[in-house]
């Protein structure tokens, strides 16, 4: 084992370059609230993590540790609110709670999620107050938490109806869900046909590939890790991780408190891969995220309960299982470095050249050249999306890429560069 990889694993992925969907979320960011709002609905997402993120930019810039610090105090939060909630709950609440905490601070994927400049730690940290909220019957604070949910994240809608259910389960009056219900309704119906038309963009053009049983037989440890399986050859790993965590997940106790904890991942969980089956497949380990702490604490709960002895080698294992995922993931989890692309490309550049992209590193290719060109160029640089079809889909970042950006000509008596997916740089002067 590399021991320079824990502080190695973090700090790489805090100051590496942009990928995509964070570039993307940083452009959205910049525009108006108003623009925001407009611009989503042609988009896969609510907009308030770009409010969030707008308001943090404002004060720390845009740059990539900037941004990505917005996750990791996200994290910080979590983190905190995880163990104090750990502590009041777990049998044995010391040791316990310093198993989950370690569980939850060395999980591969929250370690990876903590350090992107994307939705996902922000969405955990609100699903696990509104759990939190809904547990101790804080039924106004858990609307609230809900609410904000639901213009975080679309994947919220999956998460309520089961949250219902268990408030239906737990009050004597049942005729109360129906104002909590109520509530929710008129909070969320200034966006409920935005929600509809982006369902349907979703379901008429995405990327996600059906669920097959390659996806089904490491649903569990690929949540757990965020695998999608790559690379292919460490899959059987996955699940084989998988069969050993599904009974802890099943049968890892019987008490309210893990009736309440099953009842918030596995409804969620079918009910999205049911959609994903029968309508159109949205399940994607990274998607389910936000399920990631609520598994953490069911495996707590079954470590607390075994005997000593055994708890502290099970912790271990698990532990150390951690860290040996994070290391074997970590190579594939480096973003294709775009920004020295971008600089390579510049110690040769003219004003008069082009450099063409995919649609799959558009965004980061015009924010590194805006970044580092001179202003001259960026007054008239020519960044363009090749394309054969002269057509991008949607959830690309469609609502920000405008038809002058896209061509499928070769533009004549110019020099190009392109960039491709990977970061490799060619020169085509041969078109001139």
């Amino acid at each position: 084992m590399d021991f320079s990889l824990f502080y190695k694993i973090p700090l790489t992925y805090l100051t590496q370059n942009y990928w995509r969907d964070e570039v993307f979320r940083v452009l959205m960011a910049k525009n108006s609230l108003s623009d925001i709002i407009r611009l989503t609905y042609n988009d896969g997402q609510p907009p308030l993590y770009y409010f969030f993120l707008k308001a943090w930019m404002f004060l720390f810039g845009d740059s990539e540790v900037a941004t990505r610090t917005f996750s990791l105090v996200c994290f910080e939060l979590l983190v905190f609110i995880f163990w104090k909630f750990l502590r009041k709950q777990v049998s044995g609440s010391f040791v316990s709670s310093k198993i989950g905490l370690l569980l939850l601070c060395f999980n591969p994927a929250l370690i990876y999620f903590a350090f992107e400049a994307r939705v996902y730690m922000l969405f955990m940290l609100i699903v696990l107050l509104s759990n939190l909220y809904l547990w101790q019957k804080k039924y106004v604070l858990w609307c609230i938490a809900a609410l904000i949910g639901l213009y975080t994240n679309n994947f919220m809608i999956f998460i309520i109806p089961f949250q219902l259910f268990w408030i239906y389960s737990q009050i004597r009056k049942k005729s109360v869900i129906l104002h909590y219900m109520l509530w929710l309704l008129i909070g969320y119906l200034p966006w409920i046909g935005v929600f509809v038309h982006q369902s349907m963009l979703i379901k008429n053009d995405f990327w996600v590939a059906p669920v097959g049983f390659g996806t089904l037989e490491n649903t569990i440890a690929g949540i757990y890790f965020a695998y999608e399986n790559d690379p292919v050859s460490i899959r059987p790993l996955f699940f084989y991780l998988s069969l050993a965590l599904l009974p802890i997940f099943l049968f890892g106790g019987r008490s309210k408190l893990v009736n309440f904890l099953q009842i918030g991942f596995w409804g969620p969980l079918i009910l999205i891969l049911l959609i994903s089956v029968f309508v159109r497949s949205i399940f994607l380990p990274r998607y389910l995220s936000f399920l990631i702490p609520t598994m953490i604490f069911l495996l707590t709960i079954f470590l607390s309960q075994l005997p000593k002895n055994i708890r502290l080698l099970f912790f271990s294992l698990a532990l150390l299982l951690n860290i040996y995922v994070s290391a074997l993931l970590y190579p594939f989890r480096l973003k294709p470095d775009i920004r020295s692309a971008v600089n390579f490309i510049l110690a040769d550049f003219h004003q008069e050249d082009v450099i063409y992209t995919t649609s799959l590193n558009f965004f980061e290719t015009k924010y590194y050249f805006a970044k580092f060109a001179p202003k001259s160029y960026t007054d008239n640089a020519r960044i363009k999306i090749y394309s054969k079809t002269n057509q991008v889909p949607f959830f690309v970042g469609k609502v920000l890429i405008q038809d002058e950006d896209i061509t499928n000509k070769i533009l004549p008596g110019k020099r190009i560069f392109t960039i491709d997916q990977e970061a490799k740089v060619r020169n085509s002067t041969w078109y001139r």
